[in-house]
């Protein structure tokens, strides 16, 4: 009987074993830097702007002059305004380069203001993401003009 207990033990210890490896060890950067953006579009459609904001780097600087602190109000008080929010993206590119990564993608929204009827628009954007720690957070973002070629 304690044979079996510990072959039993020891199937349990490599199995958590295995897993942790997998999970947490050969995780690669594009994997991380695209679970930064699932999260940020998650926490988006749940309207948690204090979740999302974990996603940004206290770094954070875009071409209209934000930074972390007022993008926080800017997110709050944009999600204020919608009842619900869904967010798609699509055709991501993923470029790193050490310890700073640029995303490309497409993002479609569909919102309904507290007051209006529902919309749709979708834009392409860019984010800078710098790695810190384990974590990649986003450092920089903007807005792609619509190209045709």
């Amino acid at each position: 009987m304690r044979k079996y207990f510990i072959i039993f033990s020891a199937v349990i210890f490599l199995g958590l074993s295995f897993f942790f490896v997998k999970k947490y060890l050969l995780v690669s950067d594009k994997d991380r830097v695209m679970k930064t953006m699932r999260l940020a579009e998650n926490f988006l459609e749940r309207k948690d702007h204090v979740s999302f904001m974990k996603q940004i780097s206290m770094e954070y600087l875009d071409d209209y002059g934000y930074t972390w602190a007022t993008l926080f109000f800017v997110v709050k008080n944009t999600l204020n305004r919608y009842e619900n929010i869904s967010i798609s993206l699509s055709q991501v590119n993923i470029e790193i380069e050490e310890n700073t990564a640029s995303v490309d993608f497409l993002a479609t929204v569909e919102a309904k203001p507290l007051s209006g009827e529902s919309f749709a628009d979708m834009g392409r954007f860019t984010l800078k993401m710098k790695k810190e720690g384990s974590r990649w957070k986003i450092v920089w973002s903007g807005e792609n003009p619509y190209s045709f070629y």
